[in-house]
């Protein structure tokens, strides 16, 4: 019944009494129907405030409902569409509930989880094992477990998942069944897996450093013995005894440096590998490092080729890091000189612009083959069509990383049959202005 309908009837009763003792005006018992009166007055009155507070308690009440209603379609809208997958099984692990997340995980329609035994998603070779935990839940009620193992999709491959769980229960503690949260793994044992072959080839460096530094050490000292015993016996021995005894003491000399060059190419790549190449700016004449430079690599090579250096700019006061910049052009000129035919000419730029140089080499000789020009600069890759042209692949690796050291940019051109230019930018600064 209504409020409304009951105040109808309350007050037609109030009609029905007002009725009567106008009617009984005359009548010997009209005080007690008057004492009547006012006792249903009163009791009305009361029912009103009555009825007034029961309203105020339904709004509360209709307003409680609504916020619950909100707060279950909230609940509905997380677990539906959480990162990862919810189910709830019963006791026997049925599965009951299934989010958006479990179905694509599993691979099936969500509808279609509903009824199946939550085990048929777990990979054969595991079932067994799964089982008995789900036995060991159900009579000794272990917690909220958690542990790895392979799920397996409807017609798809088994994946790595975790699995935990929490106990479902009624008002009188009563085990209801259990909430299951599902999650892939795979992406996380692939980080695992990727993290370990990180941490291998960390240590396969790291090693691969200590050999190569104990080894160019090892190496270094009969080097010396042996140029420095050819030296000696080329000053006690004269040249006139033997036309070709110069010839061979000029080999083992230039044999020697060549493996020192060797070493010390290896012992430099080493650095930039591990300890990073360190910049040490100075005040530097650019212009007459570059021709100082270019007349060694001219006398290195015998004066078969020219290196024709040019300079642009004033460069006779620049800060910049001389020994990086030596690794750099030493290592590209003696290219140009090895790959260049006898008697042909190598060009050696020098611009100085703002706040940056450019160094510009090229040369004459074969060229780098297109789909080699991308890997040139990769540690001990040589080029396919160098012929018998010795070298170890590490000055191009070598001169890379010192432009990066100095924050600059290399660049090549190439032609096959024409010949390679190269060219370097690095930032530096002019003396007596603020460093970049």
């Amino acid at each position: 019944m209504s409020f409304d309908s009951f105040e109808q009837q309350i007050d037609a009763l109030q009609q029905q009494l007002d009725s009567l003792e106008q009617s009984d005006e005359r009548n010997t018992q009209s005080l007690q129907l008057t004492e009547a009166k006012e006792t249903l007055s009163q009791t009305r009155e009361e029912l009103q405030v009555a009825i007034e507070e029961l309203k105020a308690q339904n709004e509360e009440l209709s307003a409680a409902n609504q916020s619950i209603e909100v707060e279950r379609q909230r609940y509905r809208e997380l677990f539906e569409f959480a990162p990862n997958g919810y189910l709830v099984t019963n006791c026997n692990g049925v599965i009951q509930e299934a989010n958006h997340t479990a179905a694509t995980l599993l691979n099936i329609e969500q509808k279609s989880l509903l009824g199946k035994p939550l085990r048929v998603f777990v990979a054969q070779e595991e079932r067994q094992f799964f089982s008995m935990q789900l036995e060991q839940l159900r009579q000794y009620s272990a917690g909220t477990p958690e542990w790895e193992l392979r799920l397996q999709p409807r017609q798809d491959e088994p994946f790595p998942g975790l699995i935990s769980m929490s106990e479902v229960r009624d008002s009188q503690n009563k085990l209801l069944g259990w909430r299951w949260l599902l999650r892939d793994l795979t992406e996380h044992k692939q980080a695992e897996k990727t993290q370990r072959e990180l941490k291998k080839e960390q240590e396969l460096s790291e090693l691969r450093s200590r050999f190569i530094q104990t080894v160019s050490h090892e190496y270094r000292t009969p080097l010396n013995v042996i140029l420095n015993s050819a030296q000696i016996l080329e000053r006690s021995i004269q040249a006139s005894d033997n036309p070709r005894t110069a010839l061979f003491f000029e080999k083992i000399k230039s044999s020697v440096e060549y493996m020192n060059q060797i070493l010390e190419e290896v012992l430099v790549l080493r650095k930039a590998d591990t300890e990073k190449l360190e910049v040490n700016p100075t005040l530097v004449d650019l212009d007459q490092f570059c021709r100082n430079l270019a007349e060694q690599q001219q006398l290195s090579d015998g004066a078969e080729r020219e290196i024709n250096f040019t300079s642009l700019g004033d460069s006779s006061s620049v800060i910049c890091d001389a020994k990086l910049l030596h690794h750099i052009l030493s290592n590209l000129l003696s290219n140009a000189l090895k790959y260049s035919p006898e008697g042909s000419t190598i060009d050696f730029e020098l611009t100085l612009q703002a706040a940056q140089v450019t160094f510009q080499i090229r040369d004459q000789g074969c060229g780098i083959l297109p789909e080699e020009q991308s890997r040139v600069l990769e540690p001990f890759y040589r080029g396919t069509n160098i012929g018998k042209v010795r070298g170890t692949g590490l000055g191009l690796t070598i001169a890379k990383k010192a432009v990066d050291a100095l924050k600059g940019d290399i660049s090549l051109e190439s032609e096959v049959g024409v010949g390679t230019s190269f060219t370097v930018t690095v930032p530096v600064n002019r003396a007596g202005e603020s460093k970049i």
